[in-house]
């Protein structure tokens, strides 16, 4: 008689702890845990992220790096670039070193949006930590707009 109450008590705490575990999930940063790797010129953050992250701002943020590598660059570069000096120089680095695929490395949410942090592999560039790529997404009436882009080459 024992097991069968043992068994039944069992279940419904697993059950207790995987909810309170989902409701913690659900409330916590979309990062969870955040470190560093050190590199000869830079630092590559390390990140953890929620599963259960809002992820459209990292959707906004893929769009725009897909637009990037199928070759729309300037139409990109001029919604994000002001200064036309500053986009003559990246749009000339994109054409030399074109994005190939990228990772999400890091996110810092804050009040007004989200900066996303992209680690790039280009082609003709050869770093191991590949090429940072930085994207402010915002929040504005309920839709999600890229911002700026801004690469480290």
């Amino acid at each position: 008689m024992g097991r069968k109450i043992l068994k039944p008590l069992v279940a419904i705490l697993a059950l207790l702890v995987a909810f309170t575990a989902g409701v913690g999930l659900w409330y916590a940063s979309p990062v969870l845990f955040r470190t560093y790797r050190y590199g000869a010129i830079s630092e590559q953050p390390i990140a953890l992220f929620n599963p259960l992250r809002d992820r459209i701002p990292e959707r906004v943020g893929d769009v725009v790096l897909s637009q990037m590598r199928s070759g729309e660059n300037k139409q990109v570069l001029e919604s994000f670039v002001r200064d036309a000096e500053r986009r003559k120089h990246v749009y000339m680095r994109e054409a030399e070193y074109p994005i190939e695929s990228w990772v999400l490395g890091d996110r810092q949410d804050d009040a007004e949006g989200v900066t996303l942090l992209y680690w790039a592999k280009r082609k003709n560039y050869d770093y191991p930590l590949g090429a940072r790529i930085s994207i402010r997404v915002n929040r504005n009436n309920g839709e999600w707009r890229a911002l700026s882009y801004n690469p480290i080459y």
